[in-house]
């Protein structure tokens, strides 16, 4: 009960903080923007779709070595979905094996 309360009280005082509320003579501030800045259009930014090429292959844009080894190295190691599935399956089969110790066992003689 004495950790409940330890807890819950600054937590209490930590949610009342936030619901603190301004003076009345408060003024909002306006952030200085410099010139060079363009702002967001109204209905968002309009973009190209880049090609389906250069998604597939996006970490060579980074020109990194070892990023480029390290997709290389998933791309080759990728298994088809059946296969994954089949894999899920066998991890999720043995857990429920080794699970299985924890149940009571009812033997008959």
């Amino acid at each position: 009960m004495k950790f409940i309360t330890r807890l819950f009280i600054p937590a209490l005082f930590l949610i009342a903080g936030g619901c603190a509320t301004v003076g009345p003579n408060y003024e909002k501030v306006q952030p200085e923007v410099e010139g060079n800045w363009i702002a967001q259009k109204e209905k968002g930014l309009e973009t190209t779709r880049p090609d389906r090429e250069v998604l597939a292959e996006w970490w060579k844009v980074l020109d990194d070595p070892v990023l480029t080894a390290l997709e290389e190295k998933a791309v080759k190691g990728n298994l088809d979905l059946q296969t994954s599935l089949s894999r899920l399956r066998q991890a999720r089969i043995r857990r429920g094996i080794s699970k299985s110790d924890r149940y009571p066992t009812l033997n008959a003689s």
